[in-house]
């Protein structure tokens, strides 16, 4: 095992351990210094992340159409290890399970959280919020029939 350098792994460690403490102790607190410090990166450099998204995108066409587009990694004698339909399936898979994984969290934390059904339920609730998030966070009882005939009203609204 290589030795850890000291340098390299104690700050992020002390930053992320305080982070932590801090989201404990105080988590408003804590939640206002991370929303503006993003709002801050985001207003100074977004222009910036922009610009590289551009320059990296422009960088990666040239050098596919210069003559280092044609270099083989491996050598010039170098045979792929997968084919075309086996790197196609590598990368729809990780593809979608990246948006699984992803959607898996993001979207259930704020639905049933941000859902009043004390409003009328219309297409767009149903659009921005998973209808199970609807159901599942009803306060009284709500039927299959309620939600359906909700849905009918808002859809027949948009179509008259």
């Amino acid at each position: 095992m290589k030795k850890i350098k000291p340098i390299v792994f104690f700050p992020p460690v002390i930053l992320l351990l305080a982070a932590v403490i801090m989201s404990f102790i105080n988590k408003d607190v804590f939640g206002k210094i991370v929303n503006d410090a993003n709002t801050w990166i985001l207003v100074n450099f977004g222009w910036l992340f922009s610009l590289s998204g551009i320059i990296f995108l422009i960088i990666v066409v040239g050098l596919y159409f210069s003559p280092f587009g044609k270099v083989k990694i491996g050598g010039s004698k170098a045979r792929p290890m997968l084919g075309k339909f086996e790197w196609f399936s590598i990368t729809l898979t990780t593809g979608i399970a990246i948006g699984i994984l992803f959607w898996a969290t993001a979207e259930g934390v704020p639905s049933p959280t941000s859902v009043s059904l004390k409003d009328p339920i219309t297409v767009e609730t149903i659009v921005i919020y998973d209808l199970d998030a609807i159901v599942s966070s009803a306060s009284g009882s709500i039927t299959f029939s309620t939600v359906v005939e909700s849905v009918y009203t808002a859809v027949s609204d948009l179509l008259i």
